[in-house]
């Protein structure tokens, strides 16, 4: 028997489809902040989550980007293993194909891989508009430096979705992700009711600005 009467995430969704299940067989109600993955809320009836799935930010993004920024050509990196990457790669795949744009290249990531300059390589002599990344933020990080080191990759657009929304990201990749682009379920300055004073009253707080998984928290408690 359990006293839990509600569990606030895991924050990953591989950690949530391995957990999750566990909950809902308890009769616990679980709300997912962050979790975006295909999947999840099929669990049962107990799962709940106000993060808005990559399936339904991702295509949209994509749409507003190859119209205008001229994406004809795009390489895609995501991550086996991760709930996340996997599904944030099928989504990316299937809205470029949608948009008609050519994917020249897919390459696989491994948890903990730190070096891609052969992948980089091949793909610096390719007229590559985008880069897609649906990695986390360690790979991802390093999959933009190592890019940007290239003269031919240096201007070269960075896609993403959900794993580019965070602090923590930005702090990694630093001056190498100037100009990535990503899918968004919030925006700091929308004018929606209660957003200017729950960003404020975070600052005021934490000392810094809040980013999407600080407000879907916020929200979700």
């Amino acid at each position: 028997d359990t006293k839990v009467p509600a569990i606030l995430g895991p924050t990953l969704s591989t950690s949530a489809l391995a957990t999750d299940p566990i909950a809902q067989q308890a009769g616990v109600v679980v709300l997912g902040v962050s979790n975006t993955a295909t999947g999840i809320t099929e669990i049962g009836d107990y799962i709940f989550r106000n993060s808005l799935p990559e399936s339904v930010v991702q295509p949209h993004m994509v749409h507003e980007v190859v119209s205008s920024r001229g994406i004809r050509t795009a390489a895609i990196f995501y991550t086996t293993g991760d709930a996340f990457s996997v599904g944030s790669y099928q989504v990316f795949k299937a809205a470029l194909t949608d948009e008609g744009v050519v994917i020249a290249a897919t390459y696989v990531v491994h948890d903990g891989d730190k070096e891609f300059s052969q992948q980089l390589s091949a793909l610096s002599g390719s007229n590559l508009d985008a880069i897609v990344i649906t990695s986390l933020a360690n790979e991802a990080a390093r999959i933009m430096e190592q890019a940007r080191a290239m003269d031919r990759l240096k201007g070269v657009r960075f896609l993403g979705g959900n794993n580019f929304d965070s602090d923590r990201m930005i702090g990694l990749a630093g001056q190498a992700m100037e100009g990535a682009i990503s899918g968004t379920a919030w925006n700091i300055n929308a004018g929606t009711p209660g957003n200017a004073a729950f960003a404020e009253a975070y600052r005021n707080s934490y000392g810094a600005d809040p980013d999407q998984f600080s407000a879907q928290a916020y929200t979700g408690v």
